[in-house]
C-alpha cells in the first residue's frame, strides 16, 4: 500500500470514528425513556410498511419511484427507428436535486434532445417508457445510453435493459467515478454494497462504457480487467469531458422554480465586499472540508482576515464536522456556510471570490474547477491526476490532506491580491479548456453513435487497451 493510500485509509477511519463518538455523545444526552419510545415507533413503522409491501422505503432495497416522473426535456421530433438514442434517466426523473450527477443528467438530456432527438426514458415494470408515458420500442441500430446513477434501481433497470437489447439496441453506460469501490469510507452508508453489483452487472451486460475523464477511464479499465476479465476483453471503453456553461446565472437559463438572483443571505454577504475563498460542493468526507477549515484556522491564528465560504448542501457522515462548523467562534464572522445555495448564488460567489478551493481527495471529473475559471477565479486544488488532466499547470496545487500546504496557498493568494490592489497588474485568471454542455453532449453522442467506437481519443484507447495491468 502506498503512503498516500495509507493516509487515505487513516483519514476514512478517523472520519468514521469522529462520527461514532459524536453520535454517542448525542445519545447520552437523550433521556432513556425517549430512546425506548423512539425504537418502539421505528419497529412499528418497519412492520407496517413491510406488511403493505413498502419495505423498500427503509430497508435500502431500492428507491421509491414517484407515481409520475419530474419533467425531463424531450425532443420535438425523434429520429426514425434504428437511429434513435434513448437516455436512461430513471433516478434523476424521481429526484428534485439539481446538482452533481443530477445536473449532468439534466444537461445531457436537454442538449441531447435538442441536438440529436435523444429520448429520455425511465424503467418501469421491466420495460422502458418515455418520461411522457409512452412505451419505448427499440429497433436494431437504436442506442440506449445509461447516463444516470441507477445503482439503487438495478432490479428495475436490468430487465428493461435486457428488453432493449433484445429489441436490437446497443447498450452503453456512463461511469462517473469508482469512489464507492476505491474509497468506501467516503461514500454514503450502504452505497458501496449497491455500487459493486451495479458496476459488475453493467460491465457484464453492456456493449460499451464511457467515462467522464481519461483518469476515470483508466481506473475503470484496471478494475474491469481484474474483476470481470471476460467482459473487459470485449467491452468498448471511451471517455469525454463534461460541459461547464453555468446554468442559472441568468434568469432565462434557470431551471423551473429556481431562483434567478442571489438569495438575500448571499447578497448581504457580498455587499460587505470582503476578501473570501470559496469551497463549492456537497459537504461530505471526500470533499476535504475539514482540511480547509484546518488551513483557515492556521491563517486566522496568523492574523489573516480573509473569510472561508462553503456553498453546498449537507451530505453524509458529517454530523461531527457540521457541529464543528456551526459552533466555531468564527462562524458568521470569517466562516460562512450556505447550505441551500442556488446556481445564482454560486455564480455570484464565483464572480467575487479570491480563489476557489477544491480540497477533494478523489473525483471523477471536478466541474467546479472549470466553472470557477469561467468566472476568472483563481483555483487552489489537491494534486489529483484528474485535476491535472483538466487544468494542467493553470492552478495552484497542494498535497491532499495537507492543511499546512493549503494554508501556504491561501497566504500566497491573499498576498497576491494585496499586491495587485497597489499595482496596475490584475491577478491572472486560469485558462482552463472548457466545453459548453452542447459540445460535451455532441462529443458523447458522436462517440456513442460511432460503430467503431472511434473518436479523437482512439489512438490513446489502443495504447491503454494493449498496456499491461499495473502491479498491485
Amino acid at each position: 500500500m502506498s503512503q498516500m493510500n495509507e493516509a487515505y485509509v487513516r483519514y476514512q477511519v478517523r472520519i468514521l470514528q469522529d462520527e461514532i463518538q459524536f453520535q454517542k455523545r448525542r445519545l447520552a444526552e437523550i433521556p432513556r425513556w425517549s430512546v425506548a419510545l423512539g425504537m418502539q415507533a421505528q419497529r412499528f413503522y418497519w412492520t407496517v410498511t413491510r406488511l403493505l409491501g413498502l419495505g423498500y422505503l427503509h430497508d435500502g432495497s431500492r428507491k421509491a419511484l414517484p407515481a409520475a416522473p419530474l419533467p425531463m426535456p424531450a425532443p420535438e421530433t425523434a429520429p426514425p427507428p434504428g437511429r434513435r438514442i434513448y437516455l436512461d434517466v430513471t433516478s434523476t426523473a424521481a429526484s428534485p436535486l439539481q446538482s452533481g450527477i443530477q445536473r449532468v443528467v439534466r444537461r445531457l438530456s436537454a442538449e441531447g434532445a435538442e441536438l440529436f432527438g435523444a429520448i429520455p426514458v425511465i424503467a418501469r415494470d421491466g420495460r422502458y417508457v418515455a418520461t411522457a408515458g409512452a412505451p419505448a420500442i427499440f429497433a436494431p441500430g437504436d442506442r440506449l445510453l445509461m447516463i444516470d446513477s441507477t445503482w439503487a434501481e438495478l432490479q428495475d433497470v436490468a430487465p428493461a435493459m435486457a428488453a432493449a437489447k433484445q429489441g436490437g439496441a446497443h447498450v452503453a453506460f456512463l461511469i462517473y467515478d469508482l469512489i464507492p469501490l476505491l474509497y468506501p469510507g467516503f461514500s454514503a452508508t450502504g452505497l458501496a454494497g449497491l455500487f459493486a453489483p451495479w458496476l459488475t452487472a453493467m460491465t457484464s451486460f453492456c456493449d460499451s462504457a464511457i467515462a467522464i475523464s481519461r483518469d476515470t477511464a483508466v481506473q475503470y479499465r484496471d478494475w474491469a480487467r481484474e474483476n470481470v476479465p471476460s467482459a473487459a476483453e470485449r467491452l468498448q471503453i471511451g471517455w469525454f469531458h463534461l460541459g461547464a456553461d453555468f446554468v442559472g446565472a441568468r434568469a432565462d437559463e434557470s431551471p423551473p422554480g429556481a431562483r434567478s438572483h442571489p438569495s438575500r443571505d448571499v447578497a448581504a454577504f457580498l455587499r460587505d465586499d470582503r476578501l473570501y475563498f470559496l469551497a463549492v460542493g456537497t459537504v461530505e468526507p471526500r470533499k476535504g472540508h475539514a482540511t480547509v477549515l484546518d488551513a483557515f484556522e492556521r491563517r486566522w491564528s496568523a492574523g489573516d482576515t480573509s473569510a472561508c465560504v462553503i456553498a453546498g448542501r449537507k451530505g453524509w457522515n458529517v454530523e461531527a464536522l457540521q457541529a464543528r462548523i456551526v459552533s466555531h467562534p468564527e462562524f458568521g464572522k470569517r466562516l460562512f456556510w450556505f447550505d441551500d445555495a442556488s446556481d445564482a448564488d454560486i455564480a455570484a460567489l464565483y464572480a467575487k471570490t479570491r480563489a476557489l478551493i477544491m480540497a477533494s481527495l478523489a473525483e471523477g471529473f471536478g466541474l467546479p474547477l472549470v466553472e470557477a475559471a469561467q468566472f476568472h477565479a483563481p483555483v487552489i486544488a489537491t494534486d489529483l491526476p484528474v485535476f491535472r488532466e483538466i487544468a494542467g499547470d493553470q492552478i495552484d496545487y497542494f498535497p491532499a490532506l495537507d492543511s499546512a500546504a493549503l494554508a501556504d496557498c491561501i497566504a500566497r493568494a491573499t498576498q497576491f491580491k494585496a499586491n495587485a490592489e497597489h499595482s496596475s497588474t490584475a491577478p491572472a485568471a486560469p485558462v482552463i479548456p472548457d466545453l459548453s454542455w452542447a459540445e460535451a453532449a455532441t462529443n458523447l453522442f458522436r462517440l456513442q453513435g460511432d460503430r467503431e467506437f472511434r473518436s479523437d481519443h482512439a489512438g490513446w484507447l489502443d495504447e491503454w487497451r494493449a498496456a499491461p495491468v499495473p502491479a498491485r
